[in-house]
């Protein structure tokens, strides 16, 4: 499982990177955006339990399974389908919902007062609740992930199922709600824990369980499944070419120590940054081209993103030629979407062009350009396209 691990946390930290802009930690804006709700709700729906106003005396009079289905009717617990969408009996909660006689209801009752005040073994319990609460995975994930965060997960079984596969672990979930599949099912994800605490990456964050858990949802729920892992390569035509650039100025360098605090403003220089790349281009383009008939057709378009490119130019023939501008980042890269590949491939005439600022301080004279052709899918060493956005190396 290790090697498939540290293959998906390299798609990982690419994915975060291409939607985020950088990739430090699971404080990063985007994990913080989808998957911190997760903390929140299990905070709020243990708070709505009301368990330190439980006693033995009301056990049996319904008021336990009411608080119950106050935590699962927690606002934005999407963890368990608690309402009537799909029918009635579709609803994962609906042993909350049953008409119990007096000693069934004493009897559940009973069973949930254990559990969350810890008189008998989790074990035991899960056992126990399963009796009235039928072997409904998600449910039962969740009532065990209110009781502890830091010990039991959510879970959505077709999901996770998916997710093993890809790991080439022999474990599936779907219809083994037990709690000896449940404890297998942690321990797999408490292993993934492990590993990524060992990451550099994290060697300062005290990476929990649940962080786990959001690192294989991602992986499965927002990268794209279309996209495969490993590298696909081109054929590429590279050299550099010197444009004009008279007249431009770089807009100031925020340093990266302000990146979480100056997010904004790093994001407005990052889209002044291109604006300047796309013009250093479209200058480059009309000077090469001043004198041609089909000079007009010289223009940015990089406000239409359904285009795939940026600038509109010709050839030595006056035949359309169409530039995807890219400003090169860290590491000789550039970030390039699956939209402008699928543009780049479908003529001869699909060209990228990557601007070099040199460094967030120089005089744009020390700015060069670099023209990358591609001519269709063929191997060739030194350019890689990694799949999500795409990171090019080069």
């Amino acid at each position: 499982m290790i090697i498939k691990l540290e293959e998906f946390y390299s798609i990982f930290k690419g994915y975060l990177i291409s939607v985020d802009g950088h990739f430090t930690s699971f404080d990063n804006p985007h994990i913080k955006r989808h998957e911190d709700y997760k903390k929140t709700l299990e905070s709020e729906g243990y708070k709505n339990l009301k368990i330190e106003k439980w006693n033995l005396k009301i056990i049996g009079n319904g008021h336990i399974i009411e608080c119950v289905k106050a935590a699962v009717n927690t606002k934005g617990n999407n963890l368990v389908i608690h309402d009537n969408r799909r029918g009635e009996n579709a609803r994962q909660d609906k042993a909350l919902y049953q008409d119990f006689s007096k000693d069934e209801l004493k009897e559940f009752e009973k069973y949930l007062f254990d559990f969350y005040k810890s008189n008998i073994s989790d074990e035991e319990s899960f056992n126990n609740l399963l009796k009235y609460c039928g072997k409904i995975y998600p449910f039962m994930a969740y009532l065990f992930f209110l009781k502890s965060a830091k010990l039991y997960l959510p879970i959505a079984p077709r999901t996770f199922d998916s997710l093993f596969k890809k790991l080439n672990i022999n474990f599936s979930t779907s219809g083994k709600c037990s709690w000896e599949n449940y404890s297998e099912y942690i321990s797999i994800i408490t292993e993934v824990k492990g590993f990524l605490s060992q990451k550099t990456e994290h060697e300062n964050e005290d990476i929990a369980l649940l962080d786990a858990h959001s690192f294989l949802w991602i992986i499965m729920k927002h990268i794209p499944a279309n996209l495969n892992t490993g590298t696909q390569n081109y054929s590429i035509i590279f050299k550099k070419i010197t444009p004009s650039h008279s007249g431009l100025e770089l807009p100031k360098y925020v340093a990266n120590k302000d990146y979480t605090s100056n997010h904004d403003k790093l994001q407005k220089r990052k889209e002044l940054v291109g604006k300047k790349s796309e013009e250093i281009v479209l200058n480059y383009e009309k000077e090469k081209h001043i004198n041609h008939k089909n000079f007009s057709l010289i223009k940015n378009v990089s406000a239409n993103n359904s285009l795939g490119y940026d600038i509109q130019s010709i050839d030595e023939n006056g035949n359309l030629k169409f530039i995807e501008v890219k400003t090169e980042g860290f590491n000789k890269s550039f970030i390039i979407s699956r939209n402008e590949i699928t543009r780049l491939n479908e003529t001869e005439n699909h060209f990228i062009y990557v601007v070099n600022h040199k460094n967030s301080t120089s005089e744009i004279n020390e700015l060069d350009l670099k023209e990358i052709k591609l001519e269709g899918k063929k191997s060739i060493n030194g350019i890689e396209f990694y799949p999500l956005n795409f990171r090019v190396h080069f």
